[in-house]
């Protein structure tokens, strides 16, 4: 499988189908229409030209939540449509992210591994 972002200049190859894929509905979403693809945060690896590539670098939060708001308060506005004001969650706070490394002599990426960090670091 083959895809790349919406001007064409990134370009990736998977080996199989993202492991769900999800839809937004935000303003630039309904413009562009994207469908977004989640694969295994550790589905990393270097492409040719030396462009690195993570399909999901994870998510720096509260992991016991949605997008890190209140589980219920998200809930809630969804079946509802009625406006809340939203809360952070605390929970399962987590810092995510890639560490890639770059050679100094092409600026082009060598390496690149996925990063996970639990709050409070233990």
């Amino acid at each position: 499988m083959i895809g790349s972002c919406h001007c064409g200049q990134v370009r990736i190859e998977v080996a199989s189908p993202p492991d769900w894929v999800a839809s937004c509905n935000c303003s630039v979403c309904r413009k562009l229409a994207p469908l977004m693809a989640y694969y295994h945060p550790d589905d990393v690896r270097i492409l040719p030209g030396g462009t690195a590539a993570l399909t999901d670098v994870g998510m720096t939060g509260p992991h016991d939540s949605v997008i890190g708001v209140e589980t219920a308060l998200a809930v809630r506005r969804m079946r509802t449509g009625m406006p809340v004001r939203f809360e952070t969650a605390a929970g399962g706070v987590r810092l995510e992210g890639a560490l890639v490394t770059c050679d100094p002599a092409t600026g082009r990426a060598s390496a690149i591994e996925s990063v996970r960090v639990p709050w409070p670091a233990t």
